[in-house]
């Protein structure tokens, strides 16, 4: 079965839908054979259409999630790659499904700081918010750059993260 996929993937690599379709099997279907997870790392970096991209890589960290490898590759196209919503869809899978790792808090922080693009500071804001917001580190960080940060949007969003969250927190004042 997981030949035949692959088989139809690659017969079908101009036609989105079914590509989607297949790629969505064999992530959800052949997770535990390396070779799918090889497969899926060459359509996430091979694939022209944008959105088909990011939606392996969601795959890709949804799936993944015990595999250190998929993990530091992720890490390093979140900030390497040059396409912007892929950077966000890479940041929203790893914030949300290696949330246990003691690394993605801080390693999103740098990449509040880092990364100059307005979508993916807001992207990593509203991710913060969503998936750390127990963490007495988010707090630091939200009130950081909602007087900090260049962009207003990214100010907004921190904002209304510290007015959601934490309203009674002392240290909000």
């Amino acid at each position: 079965m997981r030949d035949f996929s692959i088989g139809f993937v690659k017969q079908k690599k101009n036609n989105v839908s079914y590509l989607s379709f297949a790629i969505d099997a064999l992530a959800d279907n052949f997770k535990n054979d390396p070779n799918t997870r090889d497969f899926l790392k060459e359509i996430a970096t091979q694939q022209e259409d944008e959105s088909l991209r990011r939606s392996v890589f969601k795959r890709l960290a949804n799936n993944f999630t015990d595999d250190p490898e998929i993990l530091a590759w992720l890490k390093e196209l979140a900030v390497q790659h040059k396409n912007e919503d892929v950077r966000c869809a890479i940041i929203q899978g790893l914030a949300s499904n290696f949330k246990s790792d003691p690394n993605t808090l801080a390693w999103l922080k740098e990449r509040a700081i880092q990364d100059k693009n307005e979508y993916v500071q807001q992207t990593v804001m509203e991710e913060l918010v969503e998936n750390f917001k127990d963490d007495p580190d988010t707090l630091t960080m939200l009130k950081q750059q909602a007087t900090q940060n260049q962009n207003s949007r990214v100010r907004s969003l921190a904002i209304k993260g510290l007015a959601n969250y934490f309203q009674n927190h002392p240290d909000t004042y």
